[in-house]
This record gives C-alpha cells, sequence and structure tokens, in this order.
C-alpha cells in the first residue's frame, strides 16, 4: 500500500558507516555577570535616548486621543 512508508530501507542500515563525533555542550545560560553587563548596557542606552535632542515623534492631525477604554 502506498499509504505505509518503505521502512526496508531502515532495516538494513548499517550504524557501523557512521561518522564518530565528540559531542560538544554549548551553555545557552548567561552568567550573573553577563546579565548585569546586559543591564547597565540597557540603562545607558535609555538613558541616552532621554537626553537625545529629537522630540518624541507628535500625533498626526486628525487623531483623536481618547482617556476612556474602548
Amino acid at each position: 500500500m502506498a499509504d505505509k512508508p518503505d521502512v526496508g530501507e531502515i532495516t538494513s542500515f548499517n550504524k557501523a558507516k557512521l561518522k564518530k563525533i565528540e559531542k560538544q555542550e554549548k551553555n545557552s545560560l548567561l552568567t550573573k555577570e553577563t546579565i548585569e553587563q546586559e543591564k547597565r548596557s540597557e540603562i545607558s542606552k535609555n538613558l541616552r535616548l532621554e537626553d537625545s535632542p529629537t522630540p518624541p515623534h507628535p500625533t498626526p492631525p486628525n487623531t483623536v486621543i481618547s482617556e476612556t477604554p474602548l
């Protein structure tokens, strides 16, 4: 039947032909020092943005600003 997969190649597969490799574990967790450094960087970036002479984007004309929730 066409609905069932062909497992003929799987049963005759030779694992001995596979290359042997050495695993290298990756530590994706950040260290406490890295987290603190990123926090300082974000704070510094936010302070620079606040001090920038560029004003925030103005509200376009014909825009109604409602203080009541929709």
